[in-house]
């Protein structure tokens, strides 16, 4: 007599590699593609939020040479020790806006003032930056008579600053 021999468990055995297979073949496909999922918009945001801080944190430096002007800067910087340099501030009005933000490292557009109950005048402007910004009202001017161009997003930060021997506000506004 000859031994039955089954081979409904080698069928099943197939059909079970062939559906692990293509279980792991499609895990693997949407692990690998998860990163096209995320919202463009955040990746904006904390570009822009890093271009922010960086560019606060460099203009709080002396800059490079730590005597530098328009002609020979290497690195801007306005401040020692959270003390506004007036000469460093005028000499960085001067500048080119384009030249200023690649100095800054800056890919959006931005704006800074310094405000210590009024905005600052710096070399007759309220501000340093993108030259479309404008800065209306009469007598002491507020951050809120500033008019940026229609941003989409904006990203703004203080600093705490002394601005002629007082505590002043730098704010910097960054947006695309």
């Amino acid at each position: 007599m000859v031994p039955f021999h089954s081979t409904k468990g080698q069928v099943w055995n197939v059909d079970f590699m062939i559906g692990t297979l293509i279980f792991i073949t499609v895990l693997v496909f949407f692990f690998v593609n998860l990163q096209g999922l995320e919202d463009p918009s955040d990746n904006d945001l904390q570009d822009i939020l890093d271009q922010t801080r960086t560019m606060s944190d460099e203009l709080l430096t002396p800059g490079y040479p730590t005597d530098w002007t328009t002609g020979n800067v290497v690195r801007v910087g306005i401040a020692s020790n959270q003390r506004i340099d007036q000469g460093k501030l005028d000499e960085m009005a001067l500048m080119n806006y384009t030249l200023l933000r690649n100095l800054l490292r800056v890919k959006n557009d931005f704006f800074m003032f310094i405000d210590n109950g009024c905005l600052v005048q710096i070399n007759g402007a309220y501000g340093i930056g993108d030259p479309l910004v404008t800065v209306g009202g009469s007598g002491c001017r507020t951050p809120s008579d500033i008019t940026l161009p229609d941003p989409d997003t904006l990203i703004p930060m203080e600093r705490l600053v002394v601005y002629n021997g007082e505590a002043a506000k730098l704010t910097i506004y960054i947006w695309n």
